[in-house]
């Protein structure tokens, strides 16, 4: 996969991506073990992929029975792509974004090895360094569109070097123009954020000119007019199937608002340079690695360095301006920057002089042991267990497990630099692991809606009528499989009316904390924990002869 050479060097190539290959099954296998699907974001593009399949209508997405625009239709029609061949399940849609994860570790190697040919140890470890870094670990198997975005983002990315290198014009902007236009239909216009900057900076980076830039400029509006088309390929027909409204919301407020007044996820401009150094985990804590950073600047950088900076740094840089900030926006940086990571590390210079003075590893073991004490502090606090009739506590076993890993690496010299990124790298999956086989199941009681969509599924199929008391975001469609909407009713006393009107009906509410209205006077059809709080299905006469039962409940 990883191009020519000799037959020794083509075999090492096959056993590091079989080793790729076998860390990413790890994860995958750890997550969708040990969590369930989450709302209430995982449980929204379930419901609208759910209700796709149910209606046949692969044209407009709907939620709850009415249009959904907030997103484009490319992750659905994966998903229902999915149920067709293997049956409606829940593990397809979650190993669906791990596979375009797995894709971008691949692509990140392929890359590399553009870059920097002749040099397999850059190639080997900048999937490795992306791969260890926990933020990028965490959403492996979430039901999200942003590990789409992060493969399209690379695959426009080599069809730049492509025509770079290669001096393929044709195919490597049909790549680019490709790339754009899946990943419009995957999230959006965002998808430019990250590709063009990178195109317009080429006088910058090129080593050597490719072409004439007017040429290359030419091409590039080409290819974003390529993008665009297999984009409006769906926009047109969705807008004048889907109606006024919801061609309104595609064709402007899903994107141009987005950009300047974000109606959601608003953040001010420094949130991403104050939140951003955490999401380095491990790395940023490692002080080889900064070393190597810093060195690599003193001196004059290469093009596949300054092709990385031309991938990272202008796209943060608008992500920052853009109004609407979620943390997962930034998963496309992280290959640009494993690249830049692996490239800082081995250099031949900083190679031989860092060698000389590896130790123990001690930064690792320190985090290991940290998160082992962490794991046993929890698995014996009382408390937790007093306050939070979900929490059923943690094994120490997981924390004892930790903590012999950290004293077991302390004890293991690093015999060369790639044994030290081997080992931040084992340190970094070694504790998502134990994390998510430790950690997550004791959270599942308070995320885990699959009995309560059951139940509003009996109802449904026994004809009673469901409410939901604030805006209802599809989390019970998909795991109850779900054939009518639920009556969104977002304020109180819509609430009243509704069960005057549906006195055998049944509403569902919320409640913070611990909260039990009415439970001294009668019980709910159905209740539990959920997200830090309670949520409760009521009798609608129950709602009219007990006060505080609608009293407490969460209303929009």
């Amino acid at each position: 996969m990883f191009g020519s050479g000799s037959d020794s060097l083509k075999n090492q190539e096959f056993k590091y991506c079989v080793a790729i290959v076998a860390f990413w099954l790890l994860m995958v296998i750890s997550t969708l073990i040990s969590r369930p699907v989450v709302p209430v974001d995982e449980t929204r593009y379930l419901a609208v992929a759910w209700e796709m399949w149910l209606n046949h209508n692969f044209l407009v997405p709907h939620l709850n029975g009415e249009p959904y625009s907030h997103k484009p239709p490319l992750l659905f029609w994966l998903i229902n792509a999915g149920w067709w061949l293997f049956g409606v399940n829940e593990t397809w849609p979650r190993l669906l974004p791990a596979l375009f994860q797995l894709g971008s570790i691949l692509l990140t190697a392929v890359i590399a090895k553009q870059l920097w040919p002749g040099r397999p140890d850059i190639m080997r470890h900048s999937p490795l360094i992306l791969m260890a870094a926990m933020f990028w670990a965490i959403y492996t198997t979430a039901v999200m569109f942003d590990y789409l975005v992060v493969f399209f983002v690379m695959c426009a990315a080599m069809g730049v070097i492509h025509v770079w290198k290669n001096n393929a014009w044709i195919s490597g902007w049909l790549l680019a123009g490709v790339a754009i236009g899946l990943g419009i239909l995957a999230k959006g216009p965002v998808v430019l954020v990250y590709v063009v900057p990178l195109a317009l900076l080429a006088p910058w980076w090129m080593e050597e000119k490719s072409g004439s830039w007017l040429k290359w400029y030419i091409s590039l509006a080409l290819t974003i007019a390529l993008g665009g088309s297999i984009a409006l390929a769906w926009v047109l027909p969705a807008a004048a199937s889907g109606g006024e409204q919801y061609a309104g919301q595609i064709l402007w407020s899903q994107t141009a608002e987005r950009l300047v007044h974000s109606f959601a996820h608003e953040k001010p401009i420094w949130w991403y340079v104050a939140i951003g150094p955490l999401l380095l985990m491990p790395w940023i804590i490692w002080p080889t690695l900064w070393r190597a950073q810093i060195t690599l600047y003193k001196k004059p950088i290469d093009a596949g360095v300054r092709f990385a900076i031309a991938l990272l740094l202008p796209q943060f840089i608008l992500l920052s301006l853009i109004s609407g900030k979620q943390l997962q926006y930034l998963l496309p940086l992280f290959p640009p920057l494993a690249l830049l990571f692996s490239r800082s590390l081995f250099r031949e210079d900083f190679t031989l002089n860092i060698t000389q003075r590896l130790q123990h590893p001690l930064i690792p073991a320190l985090v290991i042991a940290l998160a082992g004490i962490t794991l046993l502090v929890l698995s014996w606090s009382t408390d937790l267990r007093m306050r939070y009739e979900w929490y059923s506590g943690i094994s120490p076993a997981w924390g004892v497990f930790l903590l012999a890993v950290a004293a077991a690496g302390y004890f293991m010299r690093q015999r060369s630099l790639q044994h030290a990124v081997a080992v931040m790298s084992g340190s970094a999956i070694a504790i998502c692991l134990v994390f998510y086989l430790s950690v997550i199941p004791t959270l599942a009681p308070i995320l885990d809606l699959q009995k309560a969509s059951q139940y509003v599924a009996t109802l449904q199929a026994n004809n009673i009528p469901v409410a939901h008391i604030s805006r209802y975001s599809g989390q019970y469609h998909f795991l109850g499989r779900l054939h009518q909407p639920l009556q969104s009713l977002i304020y109180k006393k819509d609430a009243v009316n509704w069960a005057k009107q549906n006195p055998q009906g049944r509403i569902i509410a919320y409640y913070y904390k611990n909260e039990r209205p009415g439970f001294e006077r009668t019980i709910p059809g159905y209740h539990q924990p959920y997200r830090g709080g309670h949520m409760a299905i009521w009798h609608s006469e129950t709602l009219l002869t007990v006060p505080e039962v609608l009293q407490l409940a969460h209303s929009n």
